[in-house]
């Protein structure tokens, strides 16, 4: 990781509406509005695409890149219950696609043994996921596994209001020496100017609190040397 007693990673799950019924151009409109806060800020995050969509829409990709942030998989077709059996296939349509992204964060952070061993088959070097570890670590000897501390779920479920989610973050900020926290663009898109303006304010907390923002794959090459 970085010098810096605390690192942030933010990133965003790109899915349109895969799991939530949503409008595919406000969720384009979404990531052009995360984009300009990055930009804005001149912060770094990674953006977890399903392969698929990348496929119909490239211009997203394109858009992403222009900012200078990281591009992973989010899988490749991102079915609903996606079987434990597929897992691995996923992994392998993904590389089929671009040998380019060296992430994958799995839908859901569902995940199994297969998983890895084609992850590791494929040339990824690191896996984002729900994962209660404090810090980034070795998961298999050449593949990092990024320990995910949230996402915007709660607030899509009502569990969690605006506030609430602003106010765990912080919690998290300052009581781990690694944070990673995202969001869907199918869920800023349902209520898009109060849902960025958390998100540029996560960003802003961070920065407030000297932590070093990378994306993904910065901290993961950091452990593998």
């Amino acid at each position: 990781m970085s010098d810096a007693a605390l690192t942030a990673t933010f990133y965003h799950d790109i899915e349109q509406d895969v799991n939530v019924p949503s409008d595919r151009e406000a969720c384009r409109d979404a990531v052009r509005g995360l984009l300009a806060i990055e930009a804005d800020l001149d912060v770094r995050t990674t953006y977890n695409v399903v392969g698929s969509l990348w496929r119909e829409q490239p211009e997203i990709v394109e858009w992403i890149r222009a900012g200078g942030h990281e591009v992973a998989f989010h899988s490749f077709r991102h079915t609903y219950e996606c079987p434990p059996d597929e897992f691995a296939t996923e992994v392998a349509l993904c590389r089929d696609f671009s040998a380019e992204p060296v992430g994958y964060r799995s839908p859901r952070s569902r995940w199994n043994q297969d998983t890895l061993d084609s992850l590791e088959v494929h040339g990824f070097e690191w896996t984002a996921e729900s994962d209660p570890a404090p810090s980034p670590y070795l998961i298999r000897d050449q593949l990092v596994r990024l320990p995910i501390a949230g996402d915007d779920w709660p607030i899509h479920t009502g569990r969690l209001d605006l506030p609430g989610w602003v106010d765990r973050f912080r919690a998290k900020l300052e009581g781990r020496p690694y944070v990673a926290v995202g969001v869907h663009d199918c869920v800023v898109s349902h209520d898009p100017r109060p849902r960025l303006e958390a998100w540029r304010r996560c960003l802003e907390m961070a920065a407030e609190a000297g932590a070093a923002i990378q994306p993904f794959g910065t901290v993961a090459r950091m452990l593998l040397g």
